[in-house]
């Protein structure tokens, strides 16, 4: 049969289509019964597009690895001059002349202020890019380069000490305000300046000049380099002299999760050359609240101590520490709740009309966000069915297994629902990208829905979840790689390390990183964590359980301050809208009102969330207080006027007062409220607040050797036992209180088992 050209130039599209090639050269990429696109396509927009086209300011043996992104220097990445970088207790930018080091000492309403810097300067030096040499897990060495002259700059988070190797450069210190100078010995000397002392050290040999308050630098022999120490004393510089030459070349936090034990320990080393060629290697590291509060450091704090933005910093001297982190699981679900009596029994019915109308919706969005937020509702909703033997179970669970395997798998041609990739980064993006999250934006939110769906899914479809978990395993290591071995995207990409939470500002900004939704990026953990254990695999479980435990740490601390002794008095708020790399904002991007400024600390509902009621009496002082400050700014304190958001916060409630939640979706639904009567968030706040009022309050005194689980103990002292054994045979899980064996639980596989026993 004869084609004319139009139909030649289909066929051969179809031809190129069917061989994994579109006519522009994107490669499907088969992993599993997934897939992605090897580049993006072009209607993957501008924000890809630009991504595509960077190249990087990286130099050395670092050149060509996979670029981190959502860290705190990776401003560093635009090779311009300039840019905030907190180190704390310390704060370095680089200038045209070269560095300004900032000691804050005292707090504004908001941030650790910054003044009267230490200019760190190059004679007839100006300065107009910035390559970056090397990273670790909490260092970075970057040089500030400008003609044939460069200063090689390293920090690491946490040290109060900056290292400068000037290469055809000399340099010279210009103190802010009139300094005292004390006399170089053994190549160190003591600077005061107002009320901050700095210690200096030189290689042995060194002089210094003193012109007018502008100290020049002049090395004595091949050795060139200057370190400055931020010091809480003068009498400190013989401390400071036995780790300042000691170099911070690479840092590691590796981690171990003992799952019997319930145990995360965190092993934090620091690798250093010495500057000098001799004495023993040392470092002095300073360590922030979630390290040593409501955690067992295994070294004494017994250093200086520091402001920091997040709380007061304490030093150890050492180049090895071990922290152990609790870890009391995390469940995948709640049981049926109990039908009950008396006031605001749990309507069957009610929820069963919730189910039949989400099974009837197979609608999800296009872009990456809010897309992973309808993902999630299939399988919430399919768990509800299993648990209450509701007929929309099936529907519920091809809903999802289709919404999911869509998402998974990269079409030609398609617009949204896929993933590509970036090779220049070393990355996988997801499109329609959303909230500039293909410029790395928030992607750990985004992707901890996809992770967190699946692993629901596969609690009830091992078939579907081993054709697509190879794909779920690569979105999962776009966010958090925990592999060292993979070259194809960098470790844990959204995570401070050191600062103990992520951060979702994508390459950063002059003014440093930023991230609002806590609780979101908590998820992406829990995501990560039953993935994991429902694909057995290991390690990725581990690494869901270290970033679960630590960031729920540092969430209590710098977002709730439930201490009382972070944020600082003339914040003049509770708890924190956004946190910044320097300071804390209350407010979110989009919203001033009190409740969106809460309730992105406490979205999605999910058993996930319960972390935010280890303390009960503060989780209701918090809530309480969101509310009367709503009802002062907005006028009105009613969840009804909340929209979808109010259903959020029922949820939370549902954690702290499950009989306040019940009786509020009650109200609400005799009102015909939207709230309860619209949309699909209404079954997941109403299923829970009803379960949670069947189970009790969480028993943080009693836990299980079974990983997915939890205990509850209700008002008379019953405690109720909620475990998910996800292998395929029986287990017989341990129950310990206060750590001692109080019995043993037979967990059977793949069910959501609910059993009864008195706590002894």
């Amino acid at each position: 049969m004869r084609m004319n050209r139009i139909s030649m130039l289909a066929a051969l599209t179809l031809a190129m289509l069917l061989c994994g090639l579109t006519v522009r050269g994107q490669e499907v990429v088969a992993v599993g019964k997934g897939s992605y696109a090897s580049s993006p396509p072009s209607q993957a927009g501008k924000g890809a597009a630009e991504m595509m086209r960077r190249t990087f300011p990286i130099v050395g043996e670092f050149k060509g690895k996979a670029v981190p992104t959502n860290q705190y220097w990776t401003w560093l990445l635009n090779g311009k001059i300039g840019g905030d970088l907190w180190v704390d207790p310390l704060r370095v930018d680089s200038t045209p002349a070269g560095l300004d080091i900032f000691y804050p000492t005292r707090w504004a309403d908001h941030d650790p202020v910054c003044e009267q810097p230490l200019k760190v300067e190059g004679v007839d030096f100006k300065a107009n890019e910035v390559h970056v040499t090397r990273w670790g897990d909490w260092n970075v060495s970057f040089a500030v380069k400008g003609g044939a002259g460069e200063m090689e700059v390293t920090l690491v988070r946490g040290m109060p000490l900056v290292w400068i190797e000037p290469r055809g450069v000399e340099l010279a210190l210009r103190p802010s305000g009139t300094a005292k100078v004390g006399t170089v010995s053994a190549g160190a000397f003591v600077l005061e300046v107002g009320e901050r002392t700095y210690g200096v050290f030189l290689p042995s040999g060194s002089s210094i000049s003193n012109d007018g308050g502008l100290v020049t630098i002049k090395f004595a022999g091949s050795k060139r380099f200057a370190v400055i120490a931020a010091m809480t004393k003068a009498g400190d510089l013989a401390m400071f002299a036995k780790t300042a030459y000691s170099i911070p070349r690479d840092t590691r936090m590796e981690w171990g999760y003992d799952a019997p034990a319930g145990k995360v320990v965190t092993t934090w080393t620091i690798k250093t050359d010495n500057l000098e060629g001799n004495g023993a290697a040392n470092a002095i590291q300073g360590f922030l609240p979630h390290h040593y509060r409501d955690a067992t450091p295994g070294f004494k704090l017994d250093g200086p101590e520091y402001l920091s933005a997040r709380g007061k910093l304490k030093t150890a001297v050492g180049t090895k520490f071990e922290i152990t982190y609790d870890f009391e699981g995390i469940l995948p679900g709640l049981p049926a709740p109990k039908k009950g009596a008396g006031v605001h029994p749990f309507d069957a019915s009610r929820m069963a009309g919730y189910l039949a109308k989400k099974a009837e919706d197979t609608n999800y969005g296009n872009d990456t966000y809010w897309g992973g937020k309808d993902v999630l509702k299939f399988p919430q909703y399919m768990q509800f069915a299993k648990e209450l033997g509701d007929p929309s179970f099936e529907k519920l669970k091809a809903n999802g297994n289709a919404a999911l395997a869509d998402w998974m798998t990269y079409t030609p041609g398609e617009h949204a629902h896929y993933f590509a990739r970036y090779e220049n980064w070393k990355a996988l993006v997801g499109f329609k990208d959303s909230y500039d999250s293909a410029k790395f934006n928030d992607q750990h939110f985004h992707y901890g829905y996809y992770t967190l769906a699946g692993a629901m899914q596969g609690m009830e479809d091992p078939a579907f979840l081993k054709d697509y978990g190879p794909m779920l395993t690569l979105v999962a290591k776009a966010y958090a790689n925990w592999d060292r071995t993979d070259p194809s995207v960098p470790h844990l990409r959204c995570f401070d390390v050191w600062e103990g939470h992520s951060w979702a500002s994508g390459t950063s900004s002059p003014g440093g990183s930023n991230q609002e939704s806590s609780s979101e990026a908590v998820q992406s953990w829990a995501g990560l964590f039953l993935l994991g254990e429902m694909l057995g695999d290991k390690d990725m479980a581990a690494t869901g359980a270290m970033g679960y435990a630590m960031e729920t740490r540092a969430t209590q601390e710098y977002w709730f301050n439930v201490h009382g002794d972070v944020l600082p008095e003339k914040f003049g708020h509770p708890m924190a809208g956004m946190v910044w790399a320097g300071g804390y904002v209350y407010g979110t991007y989009f919203s001033g009102d009190p409740a969106w400024i809460y309730g992105i600390q406490v979205m999605p509902a999910s058993p996930a969330m319960v972390y935010l009621v280890r303390d009960y009496d503060f989780a209701l002082k918090i809530h309480q207080t969101m509310m009367a400050e709503r009802k002062k700014k907005e006028r009105t304190d009613d969840y009804g006027t909340m929209g979808d958001l109010g259903n959020v916060l029922l949820a939370h409630l549902a954690l702290i007062d499950p009989e306040a939640a019940v009786a509020e979706c009650d109200r609400l639904w005799d009102a015909n409220n939207d709230v309860m009567r619209k949309g699909h968030a209404a079954g997941v706040s109403y299923y829970l607040a009803h379960s949670y009022r069947s189970l009790g309050k969480r028993a943080w005194d009693i836990r299980t050797t079974l990983p997915m689980s939890g205990a509850f103990r209700n008002a008379s002292g019953e405690v109720t036992y909620v475990l998910y054994n996800p292998d395929e045979k029986a287990v017989s899980v341990a129950v310990r209180k206060d750590g001692r064996i109080i019995g043993s639980i037979m967990a059977p596989p793949r069910q959501l088992l609910t059993t009864t026993l008195l706590a002894k």
